[in-house]
């Protein structure tokens, strides 16, 4: 398992067994790494504002609030990692008004915002930046077609901003942190 199918599975795990809170050994030994990297995992996910809590005390641990989790994501891992390998994502996705379209989108990352998830990246419909609140992604599948490099600045201003304040799933990927 690589690092980002691990804080995907690290994510899944505090989620499913909350409240009750896992030990950094307790984590390390179900993903038969080190308490270091579970360490550096955990880390990483605060970073990018994954809502992780730790409890102190002998019955303490780390887990994901009930109250501030993340919403349900429609992508599978395999298409989420297309966020982190720069790979073309189709979606069917619907509007605030419940209309729906498909899309083919090129990935840039994925952000929080206002208390939701976006898929944020180029589309090639409109052609132009935009986000897709994962909550409305109603379907997904994963392209073969790698995306062509595109800098934060083609995406539209109010996105290019989030886009450089947020971390990505290609940032996590590499183990590094946003600029």
């Amino acid at each position: 398992m690589n690092r980002t199918e691990r804080l995907y599975a690290l994510v899944d795990e505090l989620r499913a067994t909350a409240p009750r809170p896992r030990t950094v050994g307790w984590l390390a030994d179900r993903f038969g790494v080190s308490r270091r990297t579970i360490q550096r995992d955990l880390q990483a996910l605060m970073e990018a504002r994954v809502p992780v809590r730790a409890e102190a005390g002998p019955r303490g641990g780390w887990f994901i609030d009930r109250d501030t989790a993340l919403p349900p994501i429609n992508l599978t891992a395999a298409e989420a990692l297309a966020v982190a390998r720069r790979r073309v994502v189709w979606i069917r996705y619907a509007d605030s008004a419940g209309r729906e379209s498909e899309r083919e989108v090129e990935p840039g990352g994925l952000l929080t915002a206002s208390g939701s998830w976006y898929l944020i990246g180029w589309c090639r419909s409109r052609r132009a930046g935009r986000g897709f609140r994962l909550e409305r992604i109603l379907a997904a599948e994963l392209r073969d077609e790698p995306c062509p490099a595109r800098t934060v600045p083609s995406l539209d201003h109010t996105l290019a901003e989030r886009v450089r304040q947020a971390e990505t799933l290609r940032t996590l990927s590499r183990g590094t942190t946003p600029s």
